[in-house]
């Protein structure tokens, strides 16, 4: 996987003199280039004031370059105000670079631990100010637990073999799936941080554990109850030709188990079920969709407990000029890549950027029915009906970035919330529901008929 340049953070050891900086700024790049840590940013203390330096690696044709100072930090501020994230690396020499993560080892920037009034433990000094600034930053909660490593040395090491703390990007997070963070490719200004696997940073576990909020999660419930009750219902009306299965609302559990045998033996039962599960993908679906816009997008106030929280204004997709021309480069060999087209982002809107990918929101759709049954038609004409009419259509047509890109910024953007999938499962339970009538209706006279053709 092409992993474009990031972000290494280093608060750096105390340096006595410029002549030790001069030192660093050949030994610390040529270590950290040796491991692939190409893009650095270094809070180097000097005196009372902090340097912030850093060195450009592709400027010799991926060798290494000279430290240079990027700001300074005096008094409780930048002296020069410059941008210490870059808009764009300068990787036109198709470098081909590792991941990078931000260490908190080896913070020796006058860092010392103070307490607050509640007795909550921050970091105080010059090293826990600016460790401060930028997870503002990056808008997230600053908890730092001190991780000393006594040399330089034993700190590349760690780097090295991957035990920091912390991830920090400069570049905008891919995710494959909900389960792997996986911070790859793009470009923005602002910097990211993840703290899915991490100490300081870890999300609520709430989140992952307990998603959906309680009047939806009695809703899903309510809604199975209804749908197994159905089932037995349609089961019983059958006729007794058709063998009785005392346990068959155990069938259901067959399905999420993966089994293929045990279902839903009617076709009623087995349509019901099916759409039930449906319904549930939608939710599913939505609401990992949601989380993974959550997790990228900057800036973002308070944090998302609840389902009905994060899908209150429903799910923007944002970013100006700036996000559509910082995507796409013609002079970067690798921004036309394959790994490039799976971003998303609509027309020009002053929202917060959220960001999905293909894979968040492709799913399939296990309802089971038998070949010639008189359900199976019209189940597969609504359920395709439902799944390209309101999902792929609205996701691929509107939002997935391909070689027409420019021509979706006249479109219209709006959202897709859960009145949208509400909806859609209540238009076919509708119809299911007056299928259902003269299901039952065919019964009863077909039952009738033929016992007086029998007298």
């Amino acid at each position: 996987m092409d992993c474009r340049a990031k972000y290494v953070i280093v608060v750096a050891e105390n340096f006595a003199n410029l002549d030790d900086i001069r030192k660093a700024s050949v030994e610390i790049p040529a270590a950290m280039w040796s491991l692939d840590k190409t893009r650095v940013v270094y809070l180097v203390p000097c005196k009372e004031d902090v340097m912030v330096m850093t060195y450009f690696p592709f400027v010799r044709n991926c060798e290494v370059g000279d430290l240079q100072v990027l700001d300074i930090w005096r008094q409780n501020g930048f002296a020069y105000g410059a941008e210490l994230f870059p808009e764009k690396m300068l990787d036109i020499h198709d470098c081909v670079q590792n991941f990078s993560a931000i260490v908190e080892n080896a913070t020796q920037l006058h860092l010392r631990i103070e307490f607050t009034r509640t007795g909550k433990m921050v970091l105080g000094g010059v090293g826990g100010q600016l460790m401060t600034i930028i997870a503002e930053k990056m808008n997230m909660k600053l908890n730092l637990l001190r991780y000393e490593v006594d040399t330089w040395i034993l700190l590349v090491d760690e780097i090295g073999e991957g035990k920091s703390l912390f991830w920090f990007s400069g570049n905008i997070p891919v995710l494959c799936q909900l389960q792997i963070l996986d911070p790859t490719s793009a470009y923005m200004q602002e910097s990211f941080a993840f703290g899915y696997i991490s100490g300081g940073f870890e999300l609520p576990w709430k989140n992952f554990v307990w998603p959906l909020s309680i009047p939806v999660w009695k809703f899903a419930q309510w809604t199975f109850a209804l749908f197994c009750v159905l089932i037995i219902v349609a089961n019983r009306c059958c006729g007794r030709k058709i063998a009785s299965d005392k346990l068959g609302i155990l069938d259901v559990f067959g399905i999420f188990l993966g089994i293929g045998r045990p279902s839903p033996r009617s076709n009623y039962g087995r349509s019901l079920f099916g759409m039930w599960m449906f319904y549930s993908y939608l939710i599913t679906v939505s609401y990992n969709s949601g989380l993974v816009s959550f997790l990228t997008t900057p800036n973002e106030i308070g944090i998302i407990n609840t389902f009905e929280e994060l899908l209150a204004n429903g799910m923007r997709f944002g970013g100006g000029k700036f996000h559509r021309e910082s995507y796409h480069d013609e002079s970067d060999p690798s921004s036309n890549s394959s790994k490039q087209i799976p971003f998303i982002f609509a027309g020009y809107r002053k929202e917060p950027l959220r960001l999905l990918t293909e894979k968040a929101f492709t799913f399939h759709v296990p309802i089971f029915t038998r070949r010639g049954s008189p359900f199976a038609i019209p189940l597969r004409r609504y359920a395709w009906q439902a799944i390209q009419g309101g999902l792929n259509n609205y996701w691929l047509s509107w939002y997935t970035r391909n070689s027409s890109y420019t021509r979706i910024y006249d479109k219209i953007v709006s959202p897709i919330t859960i009145p949208h999938l509400r909806g859609i499962f209540y238009f076919y339970i509708t119809g299911l529901s007056l299928s259902c009538v003269v299901f039952f209706g065919e019964l009863v006279v077909h039952k009738r008929y033929s016992g007086r053709a029998a007298l």
